[in-house]
């Protein structure tokens, strides 16, 4: 069983669809209906303005209202906090159940002997 347990220096890997499929993680839900009636019509990016995303993206967050943004990521950490709560527990479930399965593997050694 020693896939199970931690180095120091390992990386911890979160499985999203595991959780999303477990129903820990809530999909957003998204437009699947695709209009074709309309054309879509891509222009190429003037040489001018190269970098002209980048100011799109920092003036993004700035016409929000703050107090939406605060509430927003108020609530976002909450479901982090619950989400690593859960794994927490269940890292700890996991841990003992270790423990067991090693305790019967000994059993079952004494048994043979």
């Amino acid at each position: 069983m020693g896939f199970l347990n931690r180095k120091k220096n390992s990386v911890d890997v979160i499985d999203f669809t595991n959780l999303q499929k477990r129903g820990i993680i809530k999909k957003k839900e998204e437009n699947s209906e695709i209009d074709f009636s309309k054309p879509s019509v891509q222009r190429p990016s003037s040489s001018t303005n190269d970098f002209g995303f980048l100011s799109s993206l920092a003036g993004a967050n700035s016409t929000g209202n703050p107090q939406e943004s605060a509430n927003n990521f108020s609530n976002k950490k909450n479901e982090l906090n619950e989400i690593k709560i859960k794994m927490e527990d269940n890292e700890f479930k996991l841990n003992n159940l270790v423990e067991k399965v090693n305790e019967l593997e000994a059993k079952l050694r004494e048994l043979k002997s």
